[in-house]
C-alpha cells in the first residue's frame, strides 16, 4: 500500500479547541479506516509545520 505523508498546521480555532483533539484524532482515524487507510505515526514539529503525519 501507498504511504503518504501528510503536512499539518494548527489553526487558531484549533488552538482554542486543543481539548478536542484527542476527539477529533478518533474520528479522523475512523474515517480514514472507512477509505481503507490508516495513521502509522503522528510527529509533533518545530517549524513550518506543527505535525506531520505518516499515512
Amino acid at each position: 500500500m501507498t504511504t503518504y505523508i501528510v503536512l499539518v498546521n494548527w489553526t487558531e480555532r484549533g488552538i482554542q479547541q486543543v481539548k478536542d483533539s484527542p476527539r477529533r484524532f478518533d474520528a479522523a482515524k475512523k474515517m480514514l479506516k472507512e477509505m481503507g487507510g490508516e495513521i502509522k505515526s503522528v510527529h509533533l514539529t518545530m517549524g513550518e509545520y506543527d505535525l506531520v503525519l505518516v499515512c
